[in-house]
């Protein structure tokens, strides 16, 4: 089995905290600004997970994808948490609008369809809840396409790096130019344009590509490989210094996902900067605990405000916050983790869920020679 990739995991961790200080932050609290750019690191996580899933199921090898064996355990990965969030979502929305609920609105979102364009299903009670839906649908149809593509595609680079910058490039425009955080919400009026409808799907596919593609261009040799590795302290360097210089102008950071997938590939050389600071044990334990913390800061927000709107300044923002920690903790201690070994047991057939990679050389390489294309 695959160990663990420390810092992939301590880069998820860090993505869910700016995530959920973003979406905490407040005007009272200025310093909070350099933290509000989570419309970025939520399409990192789009890359990062395709990136991982190669990796997990050694695309561009000589393997299979089992697509049963798959489909178990990404049900029993986001579901459960995913599922009792929702639940909870629904509980604080009926205590702040007794309002009846509508019924497509839930079907959509507990069936994980509403990040899709279809009328009636579109948006969330959840905001993060757009983005496990765009993940499912990646998981149901981009991945395996991907997988069964990534052999021969591996073989030309040149091709794959093109693709990348248009797939990055696609995600920039498409929340540049065509994003209304209104068509990912319930209740908040429709777009101005009915294509705002088709952006998440558009942001999260072209993502998932981008890291499906670092995959293959980092897959494809030492040399591309290094060339990655070098570059990551400088990538991450200029992405501090881009989120300094443009928050106090309250620019767009958009522009920050063209580095993301030379960030996440060039991580896998362990021996960088940012490498070793991601792969620490707070990082690690914060990117274990990311899902739960992630989906449940939205609602806990929602209750603070609704039940103790009276604090301002740095209380309304440290309250909800270690709330979230708290019941992040309970969610992935008690549902999360009980659940996904349930489910994958039921799932799941033994020896099926994954390519069976091993680690060598310690933590952060892996044996790349059984994935390339021709091995063996």
């Amino acid at each position: 089995m695959m160990g663990e990739i420390r810092q992939l995991t301590g880069l998820r961790g860090v993505c869910a905290l700016i995530v959920v200080i973003g979406h905490y932050a407040s005007g009272e609290n200025s310093f909070l600004i350099y933290f509000t750019f989570q419309n970025v690191v939520v399409d990192v996580f789009f890359c990062l997970s395709a990136f991982t899933l190669c990796l997990v199921y050694g695309a561009g090898g000589r393997g299979t994808l089992r697509l049963g064996a798959f489909a178990g355990a990404r049900v029993a990965r986001i579901y459960p948490v995913y599922l009792v969030t929702l639940l909870i979502t629904i509980v604080v929305q009926r205590s702040c609008d007794p309002a009846p609920l509508a019924t497509s609105h839930l079907l959509g979102q507990a069936l994980l369809l509403n990040a899709l364009p279809v009328p009636g299903l579109a948006g969330a009670w959840n905001n993060p809840a757009w983005s496990v839906s765009v993940e499912a649908f990646c998981y149901a149809l981009v991945f395996p396409l991907a997988f069964r593509a990534s052999r021969r595609l591996a073989a030309r680079p040149r091709l794959v790096a093109v693709l990348l910058a248009v797939a990055v490039a696609a995600d920039y425009i498409a929340f540049r130019y065509y994003f209304d955080i209104r068509a990912l919400l319930i209740g908040a009026g429709p777009p101005e344009r009915a294509v705002a409808y088709w952006m998440p799907l558009l942001r999260g596919v072209s993502m998932f590509a981008g890291g499906w593609l670092a995959y293959l261009l980092w897959l494809r040799g030492p040399a591309w490989a290094a060339i990655m590795g070098m570059a990551t302290d400088a990538v991450a360097v200029l992405i501090v210094i881009l989120a300094i210089w443009a928050a106090p102008q309250q620019m767009e950071l958009q522009m920050l996902v063209l580095l993301a997938p030379l960030l996440v590939a060039g991580l896998m050389d362990g021996t960088s900067v940012t490498a070793r600071l991601l792969a620490t044990a707070p990082a690690v334990w914060l990117g274990r605990v990311s899902f739960s913390l992630y989906l449940i800061h939205q609602p806990v927000l929602l209750a603070y405000g609704a039940f103790d709107s009276s604090h301002e300044g740095m209380r309304r923002f440290v309250v909800p916050l270690a709330a979230t920690a708290v019941i992040a903790l309970a969610l992935f201690y008690g549902v999360e983790m009980p659940m996904r070994r349930v489910l994958r047991r039921v799932l799941v057939a033994p020896g099926l869920a994954h390519s069976g990679l091993t680690q060598i050389g310690g933590p952060h390489r892996l044996a790349i020679d059984q994935l390339r294309p021709g091995a063996g």
